[in-house]
């Protein structure tokens, strides 16, 4: 991929180009047009309407980056703004962020986690390079960009790339010796040469276009191993993407204490028993039972039970879906044999 910057009319554009022909234009206003301030422990720059976090000189080792800076949407780190920050182990970025630039957490060492936001259209250049400590980054649907040495130096074990990934630059994973499994969530995006290390094997999905077996050359000269996972649908992403430590259970699903799709339901880590919240009333004889009710593509119903044999809706009442993704189903108790259970369907 080919980055140019020119200037224009007091306007900064930064392109990103390559052969076939995609192209994304970002605009910033020149350094005369953006305002200095102090947010909490944050610098920032006004551009636009919007807030770009420019520094942080807070001593907290967990990092919430805010959404909205005095009304202004927080959509960019800057070049280098946590560059060197060896004091930060968690950093959550915001929903609204869009551009995550050159070197903006390059060298945070004690870093161990990052969830990139669905809004997120590139990473820069170096941006996590040398996060010594970093073993499990979490891409959303929506990245598209992931530019040369990006996550280099890190001490990644797998990691999966979403469906709207569209081009890695060289080195992307550079230096991550344990890097042992990239699993592809949708078609092959554009690789440059050594985007991937030798020893890495990919994994696809039988639908995805772009991939070979046993082994694929995903740039010339550039050849590594590659499994076929099978059918794609939403519990094998939402393991992929959520719980890497049990991608697994995608070829083995009897490892687990129950199917991944019922962990996939209760939005619960695979690989674990369920566990679900109730409660008994004395004072009002009710029953209450609470479980996730939130995932895409499920339908919940719960049922109750005097005898284990016949099930039905009966006397339940189910509350409105709480911000968290939660229902209580309540019903009447007076003493009688009552069991409870929530019946799911997950579509594919």
């Amino acid at each position: 991929m080919l980055r140019l910057t020119c200037d224009w009319q007091g306007m900064i554009a930064s392109m990103y180009l390559r052969a076939a022909g995609f192209a994304v234009v970002t605009l910033c206003a020149s350094a005369a047009s953006l305002s200095a301030a102090r947010f909490g422990d944050f610098l920032y720059e006004t551009q636009f309407g919007e807030a770009i976090i420019t520094g942080y000189d807070g001593a907290d080792g967990s990092v919430v980056i805010p959404a909205m800076i005095n009304g202004q949407a927080v959509t960019e780190i800057a070049l280098a703004a946590f560059s060197g920050q060896t004091n930060i182990v968690q950093i959550q970025l915001p929903e609204s962020l869009l551009f995550i630039r050159d070197e903006a957490f390059q060298n945070c060492t004690s870093l161990t986690n990052i969830a990139i936001p669905a809004g997120v259209m590139e990473v820069g250049e170096a941006a996590f390079r040398g996060c010594t400590s970093l073993s499990e980054v979490k891409m959303a649907e929506g990245v598209s960009l992931l530019f040369e040495s990006a996550f280099a130096d890190c001490a990644l074990v797998r990691v999966a790339l979403p469906d709207s990934l569209q081009f890695v630059d060289p080195d992307v994973f550079a230096g991550n010796s344990g890097l042992a499994a990239v699993y592809f969530l949708g078609d092959a995006p554009t690789l440059s040469s050594d985007s991937l290390g030798a020893a890495t094997t990919a994994y696809f999905f039988d639908d995805a276009i772009g991939f070979a077996s046993p082994t694929w050359e995903y740039a010339t000269g550039s050849t590594i191993s590659t499994v076929n996972l099978g059918q794609s649908g939403r519990v094998a992403t939402w393991l992929l993407t959520d719980h890497l430590d049990a991608a697994g259970l995608l070829e083995n699903p009897d490892a687990a204490p129950q199917p991944p799709a019922l962990s996939y339901a209760f939005n619960q880590a695979p690989g674990k028993p369920l566990f679900f919240d109730s409660f008994l009333d004395t004072d009002s004889n009710v029953f209450e039972f609470t479980y996730y009710a939130g995932q895409d593509g499920v339908s919940y119903q719960p049922m109750i039970s005097s005898d284990l044999i016949r099930w039905g809706d009966t006397g339940v009442s189910v509350s409105p879906m709480d911000t968290s993704g939660f229902r209580t189903a309540t019903v009447d108790y007076h003493g009688e044999p009552l069991f409870f259970n929530v019946q799911v369907t997950v579509s594919q």
